[in-house]
């Protein structure tokens, strides 16, 4: 089996979803298209990790972990995880800043900070929910099964707020290097 489909998995252990839904909450972490994700659920469901109920009246199918589905995601969990894959467009940019002129160093920064500032807020009220679950004593149930995505989303979060420190502890060392020349 491939990553994705171990992704898959694990996004059905904390709770049966749709192919939408799942391709909603793996946004938190992983990137892949509804067609892919559509594609490795055909596979599990043959393969016998995932079955599905279908609702009649929509089309849409609600998939869930078989036995066998969990018995492979508790084997993956415990396989050595290889070092993340880190590409980012950006940092080879800002590897060549002192080629560019200042407009640009600015308006790349901007971008940047926009686009944190953008992922920021998406997350806030995912955080707030969460939070607000965390500290409800009648849902602790449902506290233990979203405690994974909680730890996710304020992670994100996190690195937001991080990145932003950055874009300005950056374009303030430029300013302070490069408004002299």
């Amino acid at each position: 089996m491939n990553t994705l489909s171990y992704v898959l998995l694990c996004m059905l252990a904390r709770k049966p979803c749709t192919g939408y839904e799942l391709k909603q909450y793996m946004e938190l972490f992983w990137q892949a298209h509804h067609s892919q994700i559509y594609t490795v659920l055909g596979k599990l469901e043959t393969q016998n990790y995932v079955e599905f109920e279908a609702d009649t009246e929509t089309t849409k199918k609600t998939y869930s972990l078989t036995q066998k589905g969990i018995e492979a995601v508790s084997e993956w969990v415990l396989e050595d995880t290889p070092e993340p894959i880190n590409r980012d467009e950006f940092l080879a940019k800002i590897y060549v800043i002192a080629l560019m002129d200042k407009s640009t160093v600015i308006q790349l920064f901007n971008d940047r900070r926009r686009h944190y500032k953008k992922r920021a807020s998406i997350n806030k009220p995912k955080l707030e929910e969460l939070e607000v679950l965390q500290n409800d004593p009648t849902r602790k149930e449902e506290w233990r099964n979203s405690f994974g995505r909680y730890l996710i989303v304020k992670r994100r979060d996190d690195i937001c707020r991080e990145e932003l420190a950055w874009c300005d502890w950056a374009e303030d060392l430029y300013h302070s290097a490069f408004d002299k020349i």
